[in-house]
Formats: C-alpha cells, structure tokens, sequence
C-alpha cells in the first residue's frame, strides 16, 4: 500500500485474512496510515467503485457496497492493482497490490504489517500538496504558517517516524466483526436492558429559571423536532447501515436549531457535499440517543419508527425529555463510538464513567479549568479502569489525547448544557473557526450530575 502524489513515499506492506471483507481491509489500512476514520472511503478495483452506498447520491460515488465482498472474491490474481481513496475532501489515493498469496498459518496472528516506511500525513491536512505545504511550514521557523502549524499539530511531528511494534499492537483491534448495520450494533449501545427506567425526583426540584433553560436547549428542541419528522413522513434507512437517506438528513439538519453545515466550499470554490449522515456528527449524536433512548427504532433497508415510548416521550414534560437523554447518553450509550482512537475493549466502561462523573462534579462554575488539564487529570486517575488511557497520556505529544476526550465527553457535555464553553480563534483556520480551550461548569449541569450518581 503506498500513498500516491508524495515524495519520498510512505508505503505499508502486510498481511490481511483473505475472508476479511473491503470495510474490514479499509478499518486496517486507517490504522497502518494513523488516520482515525473521520471521512467517506471507496475502493476501486476493475472500474467498479466499492464504498458505502447512498440511494440519493446521484453522482454514483459508489457502485456496490464494500461490506458485501470477502478479499477473496475480488483479489485474485499476483500483481493485481487496485486504489484505496479517503476523505474525498483531502483526496488521499492510496495504490494497493497484490505481491503475494499465502497459505494459511495458525502461528501468525493477522492482520500483521511487515515493513513500511515513513509516518502517515495528519487527518485534515489538505491532501498531498497540503502535506508537503505542511511540512515545509513546520520545518522553517521563518515561514508565516510556522507557530501555527506546530501548534495545531500539537507541537511536534516527525515525517520520518515509523514504529511497526505500536502500528502491530493497534492492529489487534481490527476484527472480523460481522457485517454492519449500524443500528443493530452491540458497539452503539452499552447496555440494553428493555424496559430501563430513567425516572428520578430531580425533573421535579427545577426552579422555573431551569426548566426555561431546557426548554431553549437545542438538543432537547432537535430530538423531539426529529421524532415529530419520523412519525410524519415514511423514513426508510439505507439498504446498507440504515443511516437516513440524503434527502431526510439534509430535511431533518436544516430544521435543527442550529443547523450544521453540510456542504463545504473550497477556496477554489469547488464544493463538496456530504454524502452520508456518518459525516454529520451533530445528527449521529441525536440519531444515536434517540435510538439508544428506545424513542425509536429502525435498521438496515426498514423503515424508521417512533415507539410507544417515543410517544410518551413527545408528551412529557421538558425537563423528563431532558433526564431521559441524559440518563440515556451516560448510561446506555457506548461513548467511544464518537471516536475511533481507542476501542471500548480496553476500558471498564462502568468504572470510568463513574471516574468521569467524580471528575466533573470537581469542576466550578465560576473558575474555568483548561481542556489540557482536565484530561492529565482524568488520564492520571484512570489506570485500573482505562490503563492505555493512562499510559498514552504521558508520552502524547500531539495533544490526540485532549481531542480523544474532547469528542467522547466534553462535547457531548457542552451539547446537554452542562458544561460552558470557552473557545479561542483557531490558529491555523483563523475566523470563524474556534478551538476548545477551557470550560465551566453550569447550575443546572451540576445539579444534574449529582442526581445521575443515583442512577449509574
């Protein structure tokens, strides 16, 4: 595997089951490259295109679905030559070939990389011209774009840094799962005891002062505007995960309250739309608690529904509608499906959840504490329930560490209205892109985390 337009190369050589399937073969050659799965893939392999299918692309990015064909069926013969694209925005290409086929040895544990060379490029960093403006930048303290790049990279990246024993180790991680439909996977949902209940006496202590809060709160506004758009129009998810189809995640996000962007326009002004609700992370939030809250229910190629419960839900109070979330976000959902860099194999979910609420029921509502404190802190406490955690804090350089957490806990936190933001001016992106740097906690959040210490 060796990553086209860039000089001198970065390639990959190894070895891979012949029955693991293209999405299995995409999930190991993110990991080989140190990319963490943000964006859309398609193989291309004979002129067919391989991917992730949408009924309403109508540019047909993809022919045929990647989770639908075994290595084997498709790679057949000695020096057969394929491409691997990510991330249609940076549009990475990737050059595959077949050098070999293997019988089988009960010895080696597979996938296992052999030899490589060179670190792969960072995720979101404008292709390969974008990399090697990149690494120009980061390497010339006189260049305009130096400071900021190396802070935005965390401040330190060596291009020629290849560690096979570390890309070996977080290959274990890549299985032979079964085929996907992601709604009906064990890893979306944490526990699913049918028939939990989420009730508690704090919906019934709220000053009024507090239940105008979550009245104006635009996840709770969202959730119960999305099961209201369920329950009104037939809403069928895709044949292949059951993700909303294009036309009913652009319907459903343009009437959030803040609707998200969901086109990107380039400075060339070349525009690129999302073609999938895997690329929406606000609506993968709300879709996921929505499902995991038993609101509603749905798979791969059936029609969505709002449940009985989801009904009762629509019909309750502002400040139910709001534990009902919340109980369901932290006790029900799996929090490491919102980030690929760990798996949730390597942590006691139960323990550093209840780490996590010790460690936010600590903060002040009035002294801000800094993100990069709050997860040494966090990362130093959490050995005996999340020990890679733990140890990766220690020697992570890039600041991965902060963003990992940021995205599992922080953000969804800041979403509940539990934590109050504080943002600066992105370095590298400028106006009006922002980055998280310290954070408060509110009232209501703090009240409403020490009632989940009943519940968890």
């Amino acid at each position: 595997a060796t990553l086209k337009d860039i000089k001198p190369e970065i390639w990959r050589r190894f070895i891979i089951p012949a029955d693991f399937r293209l999405d299995q073969l995409h999930d190991v050659l993110q990991v080989l490259f140190g990319w963490v799965d943000y964006h859309l893939r398609c193989f291309t392999i004979a002129g067919v295109k391989y991917g992730i299918p949408d009924p309403d692309d109508d540019f047909k990015t993809v022919d045929k679905d990647d989770s639908k064909y075994q290595l084997h069926q498709l790679f057949k013969k000695v020096g057969q030559r394929s491409t691997y694209e990510y991330d249609f925005g940076d549009g990475w290409e990737v050059s595959l070939v077949l050098e070999k086929v293997l019988e089988p040895d009960p010895e080696v544990k597979l996938p296992v990389l052999l030899d490589g060379k060179r670190a792969g490029p960072p995720e979101d960093v404008g292709g390969s011209g974008g990399y090697m403006n990149f690494l120009e930048a980061i390497n010339d303290p006189k260049n305009d774009m130096h400071d900021e790049l190396l802070h935005w990279i965390g401040g330190r990246f060596d291009p020629e840094a290849f560690n096979i024993k570390a890309i070996n180790r977080d290959l274990r991680g890549v299985k032979n799962k079964k085929e996907p439909g992601i709604w009906e996977f064990d890893y979306v949902i944490v526990n699913a005891p049918l028939g939990f209940t989420s009730r508690s006496k704090w919906p019934e202590t709220l000053t009024e002062e507090e239940m105008q809060i979550l009245r104006e709160l635009p996840l709770r506004r969202d959730i119960v505007m999305m099961l209201n758009y369920i329950k009104e129009n037939k809403v069928v998810g895709t044949a292949s995960t059951g993700n909303f189809p294009r036309k009913v995640f652009r319907d459903i996000c343009n009437q959030f309250v803040h609707p998200p962007e969901l086109d990107f326009q380039w400075r060339d002004g070349r525009i690129t739309e999302t073609q999938s609700e895997f690329d929406i992370p606000e609506l993968m939030f709300r879709h996921i608690l929505a499902n995991n809250g038993y609101l509603i229910e749905g798979k791969a190629g059936s029609r969505w529904k709002v449940t009985d419960l989801g009904y009762l839900f629509l019909a309750d109070t502002e400040a139910w509608q709001y534990w009902h979330l919340l109980v369901t976000w932290w006790k029900m959902t799996n929090w490491f499906y919102f980030s690929h860099m760990h798996s949730s194999d390597e942590v006691n979910f139960s323990l550093f959840s209840r780490l996590a609420l010790h460690h936010c029921l600590s903060l002040s509502d009035t002294k801000p504490v800094m993100l990069r404190d709050f997860v040494k802190d966090l990362a130093e406490q959490s050995e005996n329930c999340f020990p890679n955690f733990h140890h990766s804090q220690k020697k992570d350089v890039y600041g991965m560490q902060e963003h990992f957490i940021e995205r599992i806990l922080i953000r969804p936190l800041i979403e509940f209205g539990i934590l109050d933001p504080i943002y600066e001016v992105s370095p590298i992106l400028g106006e009006p892109y922002k980055d998280l740097q310290a954070f408060t906690i509110t009232s209501v959040g703090l009240s409403a985390l020490e009632s989940l210490k009943s519940v968890i």
